[in-house]
């Protein structure tokens, strides 16, 4: 999505927080706000479209709807932490959760592209 490439191009890390696509700078230099002002209004007007394609990025952890929270040691034995349930909560497969940062490089998201 041209979009979010551009942002992304100018210095934009963008994450989605619930219904909301969140905007960080993530350079050292102040952004150009005449440059970024159209793009963050297409962003604006296209904001499911953005959410969508953000979630379907493999590899996008803080925005895929099948990351979470583990907050016990449950059947698994696993500690608190954020983990992938992509197995779970895409595939309704009932398989142990894997950690967010062995996750990203495997991401499952990679081979449905």
């Amino acid at each position: 999505m041209k979009v979010v490439e551009d942002l992304q191009a100018a210095g934009y890390e963008l994450i989605v927080t619930g219904g909301k696509v969140v905007c960080r700078w993530i350079r050292e230099y102040p952004p150009d706000p005449q440059r970024l002002a159209p793009l963050v209004e297409e962003l604006r007007r296209r904001r499911g479209d953005v959410i969508e394609y953000l979630r379907s990025m493999p590899g996008n952890c803080e925005s895929c709807p099948a990351a979470g929270y583990w907050d016990s040691y449950g059947q698994w034995g696993m500690p608190p932490g954020r983990f992938c349930f992509h197995s779970a909560y895409i595939e309704g497969k009932s398989v142990r959760p894997v950690p967010v940062d062995k996750a990203r490089s495997n991401c499952p998201k990679k081979v449905r592209r």
